[in-house]
């Protein structure tokens, strides 16, 4: 029996874009996402993944689920023995719905994941032009996420100029006795 089988009921789902399925160590498995998501993306989706999942379950208490939004877009990411499940959802789904389908897809299909074999992930390079460096920086022992480094100069640009008085308007304070407690 075929992996797209066991996943798709939950691709049948309203609001449900697509499912993906990764190992313990982030590495693919099964990719049900559109098109326009080539398995090159998983090179480093994985690790991130991984990383934020251990990030939070280090923060905070740990957990199973989570739910990752982003404008119009969200993506549901499973936690089970030996492998993640992610749903890529657009709009607002019904939660309950996929994590009951998520369940009965986990409790059907847990030894055909198990036993599936890992995807090539074939990256696409066009030969004599400078490759992107990628967000993420692996040392020996963890990772770091690199970010976007921003200069003083162009926080004081991008500071909004102080409002005058209550709503943005200066108020005459000749005009109002000293006593007013707005004034």
């Amino acid at each position: 029996m075929s992996l797209r089988n066991y996943f798709q009921p939950t691709l049948d789902l309203p609001g449900v874009t697509g499912i993906f399925c990764l190992n313990a160590e982030g590495q693919l498995i099964e990719n049900f996402l559109p098109s326009a998501y080539t398995d090159a993306i998983f090179k480093e989706l994985g690790t991130r993944c991984l990383t934020l999942l251990n990030a939070v379950d280090m923060s905070y208490t740990q957990t199973n689920e989570y739910l990752v939004c982003f404008e119009g877009d969200s993506l549901f990411l499973h936690k089970a023995e030996g492998c993640i499940i992610g749903v890529l959802c657009s709009g607002n789904p019904m939660l309950a719905g996929i994590r009951v389908s998520i369940n009965l897809l986990l409790k059907t299909a847990q030894d055909a994941i198990a036993q599936a074999p890992l995807k090539e992930i074939a990256i696409k390079t066009v030969p004599n032009q400078p490759q992107a460096k990628p967000l993420m920086e692996s040392n020996d022992d963890d990772i770091i996420i690199a970010p976007k480094k921003v200069k003083d100069s162009d926080l004081q640009e991008a500071e909004e100029p102080k409002r005058k008085g209550l709503f943005g308007f200066k108020k005459d304070k000749k005009s109002k006795p000293s006593n007013d407690i707005w004034g």
